[in-house]
């Protein structure tokens, strides 16, 4: 593989311990680059930690729909997601989340991903 591929974290925030496992996870084989972030369900918290972990300050969002619309129109635009939200928050009105992410196509003429535990 000659290009790491642009990767995307929903949740994962300051403190969270599945967070920091997926950036350290998604680092080891060199093939994930983690690229844009939406973090905290704070949105302020969000963009602050996004920044401290080095993201860039346009790919540090404050929640995950904002990522999706300025990721869909990047040109480096990320090639996967994964949400690391709490199980309890994936349930009822928070459920949807991982579908629509399915639904909503980062890039045109490419397959989707989405990681999530089934919670």
């Amino acid at each position: 593989m000659s290009e790491r591929l642009n990767w995307g974290l929903i949740g994962g925030g300051e403190g969270s311990q599945i967070g920091f496992a997926h950036r350290i996870g998604a680092e080891l084989d060199g093939k994930f680059k983690f690229a844009a972030g939406a973090l905290d369900v704070d949105p302020q918290r969000s963009r602050e930690y996004g920044k401290r972990l080095g993201l860039a300050e346009d790919r540090a969002y404050g929640n995950w729909k904002e990522m999706l619309d300025a990721e869909s129109s990047r040109d480096d635009r990320i090639d996967l997601v994964t949400v690391a939200t709490p199980n309890a928050n994936r349930r009822g009105k928070a459920a949807g989340q991982c579908s629509e992410l399915r639904l909503q196509r980062l890039s045109p003429g490419k397959a989707d991903a989405c990681c999530s535990s089934a919670g």
